[in-house]
């Protein structure tokens, strides 16, 4: 009982927190801890699991993997599995990093700070005030995938999570951080030959 209780709170924990659950699922430190390194992270479902691709440079060799993981599933009353995370090793080098900088990962904000730019706004007169008045439309997909980046080149560092950023950019195309970071994304499946 005690064991069962230990892994529902483990269970818990990683629910709470995506990302530091993806690590921990992953096997991989939750903390960048190379001079190089680009993570981004793939959530299709916070009660499923997820993708990290990974490029980083580590003993003088550049290296790309990517890594599939899920969060423990339930099969029996108190019960958990571990389910072993899938890695696929890829071919990487500094030109691959290069890329992603050129795409403007280091400088990409969080979606958070360019939601207004997702709403469309028309002045109309609102005939219970007999005024003017500014009625604003927000378009929400929810399509379920969130990708959240972490990215360090030395001292520099940067992190932002966008949603649903292909659906996003079928509707605004003339929003320029969406089309960098699906630029990104289209140059992982491209370069690596992966679906991502």
């Amino acid at each position: 009982m005690r064991s069962s209780l230990h892994i529902f709170f483990i269970l818990f924990a990683l629910i709470c927190n995506a990302q530091k659950g993806a690590d921990f699922c992953a096997k991989i430190p939750e903390k960048i801890q190379n001079e190089k390194e680009i993570r981004i992270y793939k959530i299709y479902s916070i009660l499923n699991g997820g993708e990290i691709f990974r490029i980083y440079f580590q003993n003088k060799k550049w290296n790309a993997e990517l890594i599939s993981w899920n969060f423990p599933s339930e099969y029996g009353a108190h019960e958990f599995k571990i389910i072993e995370p899938r890695i696929t090793k890829l071919k990487a080098d500094e030109t691959d990093f290069m890329n992603f900088q050129i795409r403007n990962i280091q400088y990409l904000p969080d979606e958070k700070s360019f939601q207004y730019k997702k709403e469309k706004s028309e002045i109309i007169f609102d005939e219970d005030i007999k005024e003017n008045a500014i009625l604003t439309a927000k378009i929400m997909v929810m399509d379920g995938t969130v990708y959240d980046v972490k990215y360090k080149n030395g001292n520099f560092i940067n992190n932002f999570m966008y949603s649903n950023p292909k659906s996003y950019l079928e509707k605004f195309p003339e929003i320029d951080e969406l089309k960098s970071f699906v630029e990104i994304l289209n140059y992982i499946e491209t370069q690596f030959k992966i679906k991502f």
